[in-house]
């Protein structure tokens, strides 16, 4: 596992966004890397921090708005999420979940979670109350709005 270092920036409030799991093109990899495309041509105060890895980690980093900590041990997965600290968590899949590790994960670390309003994550969310759910398919700039309440 890679050490984790977060964005700092000294002239405005960090909404940090933390994603659990491998992202693929399931798991939302385009709408995350389309996010982080958005905030820095926006230079939105936005910073998306990948608890594992991506389809393309480059290409995501070099947005300049994502920190990935690599590959993790399941048991290691709070602690990294301790070490991060408070934010938003984000279930960028694109597809209805049966089951989600990733929010099991979230929730577990004490964090809100924003995701789409389909599958499990939904019912569960909207359930517990802990966290907001938005339409899929909704643009980037959208959900960065959202993101920043």
């Amino acid at each position: 596992m890679r050490t984790y270092r977060g964005p700092v920036t000294p002239h405005q409030p960090i909404h940090q966004v933390i994603v659990v799991g491998a992202i693929g093109p399931g798991k939302g990899y385009e709408v995350l890397l389309a996010c982080a495309r958005d905030a820095a041509e926006r230079d939105l105060p936005i910073y998306f921090n990948i608890v594992s890895f991506t389809t393309d980690d480059r290409t995501l980093l070099e947005t300049g708005r994502a920190v990935i900590t690599g590959l993790y041990e399941e048991v290691e997965c709070q602690s990294v999420l301790k070490t991060i600290g408070r934010g938003l968590g984000f279930l960028s899949s694109v597809w209805p979940e049966t089951w989600c590790y990733a929010l099991s994960a979230l929730f577990e670390a004490d964090l809100d979670v924003l995701a789409f309003n389909i599958g499990t994550q939904a019912e569960l969310i909207s359930k517990t109350k802990r966290g907001f759910l938005v339409p899929l398919g909704r643009s980037p700039a959208a959900i960065n709005e959202a993101i920043l309440g």
